[in-house]
């Protein structure tokens, strides 16, 4: 019996001592919750009160950071417009084998034939040898765009007809008859710069205003060009062709059309584009050694339309 009833007291010690541990860690458990909420709480209110700050910050400094953003979205879409002037790999695909990457791509085949054959070349030599790789390999001419083929014989000169699949299969890396000329055209490559003016007097802080700028660059561009077809109507070659010109009534036009963009209510974005398009058309129609831009490159969706004319 004594053995029996210690043995219970026993067992009701060990009960209160295992209560007493549960008791403990439920407390410690609750205790770290507590702890973490206070300290997430306080992270919180100091995250609101430096948001609140940032907020404040923005707000006394509209200006700056309006100009920020318009200042990040210029210089970002000049950059996107710019890749198929300044990367070569692009200006292949957009404009093809011509330009300044194909005169510098010359160049780099002569250094290494020179480089392979350890030659000593002179500077004559060195300009036969490129006027070779340019009947082998020649630019695509100003008008062309697409798969061309170069169907040149044994020492004659370069003939460029548009690649057809009788011609056998479209593979320009391996069969150096088969030129790329690019989807633009070569007026294109060349007016090409002017995407970026484009960008720097369109892009704005918002879409919206980006678009109204947009639109009143076009129809100032489009009284512009209204404005070299009719004088295109009434002299058909310029200052270059045998036709009837007269170079008073050219100036008295070019006069005319600036004195009404200035006079006009239009949008100051609008007078811009006007005022710029129409000097550079006319100072071209009017130049003797120029004359009118007549288009080369058809645009086959609608008849009568050139993709490098300066009136379509």
């Amino acid at each position: 019996r004594r053995r029996y009833l210690s043995t219970e007291e026993h067992s009701e010690s060990a009960s209160d001592s295992s209560e007493d541990d549960t008791t403990w860690l439920c407390q410690g458990e609750s205790d770290k919750r507590l702890l973490a909420s206070n300290v997430l709480g306080r992270t919180v209110s100091r995250l609101k009160d430096k948001g609140l700050d940032v907020s404040n910050f923005h707000d006394s400094h509209k200006k700056f950071f309006r100009n920020l953003s318009l200042a990040a979205s210029v210089g970002l879409w000049v950059t996107i417009t710019g890749i198929p002037v300044y990367d070569k790999a692009t200006h292949y695909i957009t404009f093809g084998k011509r330009g300044d990457f194909l005169q510098s791509e010359y160049e780099e085949m002569v250094e290494s034939f020179e480089n392979v054959f350890q030659l000593n070349m002179s500077e004559s030599d060195k300009e036969a040898l490129k006027e070779r790789f340019r009947s082998d390999r020649p630019a695509c001419r100003h008008e062309m765009t697409g798969k061309i083929v170069n169907l040149r014989e044994p020492g004659q000169k370069a003939n460029l007809v548009p690649w057809n699949k009788s011609w056998g299969a479209w593979a320009p890396e391996r069969h150096q008859h088969q030129i790329w000329c690019g989807w633009l055209s070569f007026t294109m490559e060349g007016c090409w710069p002017n995407v970026a003016q484009f960008v720097v007097f369109t892009v704005f802080a918002s879409t919206g205003e980006t678009v109204r700028l947009a639109w009143q660059g076009v129809i100032g561009t489009f009284f512009a060009c209204l404005n070299r077809w009719f004088m295109a109507a009434l002299y058909p070659d310029g200052a270059v062709g045998p036709a009837p010109y007269s170079a008073l009534v050219c100036s008295l036009d070019v006069v005319l059309v600036l004195f009404l963009f200035l006079m006009s209510r239009a949008n100051k974005n609008t007078i811009m584009f006007g005022m710029s398009w129409h000097v550079c058309m006319m100072m071209t129609f009017m130049n003797p050694d120029v004359g009118p831009r007549k288009g080369t490159a058809k645009y086959e969706v609608i008849p009568g339309v050139y993709l490098d004319d300066e009136v379509a």
